[in-house]
């Protein structure tokens, strides 16, 4: 069963949502710093995201969220590995530690909240209820296999609606 979640949104907000493959390449961190400034920007945002996320998981020596998380939790690469993969670093032996992205689909989805007509007297307690500030612009990205543009993308009902856009890379 799908837990549900009730945020308050502000104008202006950004809301990321994505597949394990975008949180296991990517940190906050970097996600933050391609938010979309305005809402012609999110489909760009959401693009650099996935291709960022892309990237991440086919690099062997980027120490990405998964390794980390998989380090913190006792996981890490068998004592022959280690010793194989061994190098000096400031004239001390550095024995390998597990690193690497983790490949797998990903999808992000970038939306950023803008202002909305105030609604109808007989739809207001139902947009109070729910907590709904605003209307916004989103975009949609995923990733499935090489990084390389598909005319088809299977997110046509984001297509439909305005200032949203959808990507399959």
């Amino acid at each position: 069963m799908a837990e549900m979640y009730s945020i308050p949104l502000s104008v202006g907000d950004v809301v990321v949502a994505g597949s394990d493959g975008l949180w296991d390449n990517a940190f906050e961190s970097e996600i933050i710093s391609n938010a979309p400034v305005d809402s012609e920007d999110v489909q760009r945002a959401a693009d650099s995201i996935a291709v960022l996320a892309r990237q991440h998981a086919s690099d062997d020596d980027f120490p990405s969220p998964y390794t980390r998380e998989a380090l913190s939790q006792g996981i890490d690469l068998p004592w022959w590995e280690k010793l194989v993969g061994a190098s000096f670093k400031s004239g001390r032996l550095q024995l390998k530690q597990l690193t690497g992205g983790k490949m797998d689909d990903i999808t992000v989805l970038v939306a950023l909240v803008e202002a909305a007509d105030p609604p109808a007297a007989s739809d207001s307690s139902n947009a109070e209820a729910e907590g709904m500030e605003g209307a916004g612009s989103a975009a949609a990205a995923e990733l499935q296999g090489p990084a390389e543009a598909a005319a088809d993308n299977g997110l046509s009902s984001l297509e439909s609606a305005p200032r949203n856009a959808g990507a399959a890379l």
